[in-house]
């Protein structure tokens, strides 16, 4: 327990918070790799460049990321793929700055924003690993 902790928490608070992150950016993600021609699309006319591997590439950075964070294997590399897929989307795919239409920029600042809080938790992640109840 960190000096700065208030109370006690049970380490199962942890392990179901570590598996509701990783099912929530598995079924936001798995797209990538699972409906992936309309995924590529979207990305080309984003003007990624390579979409058509990235985007495959990504979907296998989340599912695999997801898996190892909800079981807690490696949960530090699993964060790190997510952390290597959430950036350049979040900036490259969810770009409200660059829109005009106010219905566009609003859903496309959704998205940005829910990735950076995504981003956030794999962060911790990275930080702190998978905790008590995991695969070691």
């Amino acid at each position: 327990m960190h000096s700065s902790t208030l109370f006690q928490v049970p380490a199962w608070i942890l392990f179901i918070g570590r598996l509701l992150y990783a099912i929530s950016v598995f079924i936001l993600g798995n797209g990538n790799l699972f409906q992936a021609k309309q995924k590529i699309a979207y990305a080309e006319s984003k003007n990624v460049p390579g979409a058509s591997f990235l985007v495959p590439l990504s979907g296998l950075l989340i599912v695999l990321g997801t898996i190892s964070i909800a079981i807690g294997w490696f949960a530090q590399i699993g964060a790190l793929m997510l952390i290597v897929f959430l950036i350049p989307t979040s900036i490259m795919m969810h770009d409200y700055w660059n829109l005009e239409d106010a219905q566009q920029k609003m859903n496309q600042k959704i998205h940005f924003w829910k990735n950076i809080a995504l981003l956030g938790g794999a962060l911790i992640i990275l930080y702190f690993g998978a905790g008590p109840i995991s695969i070691h």
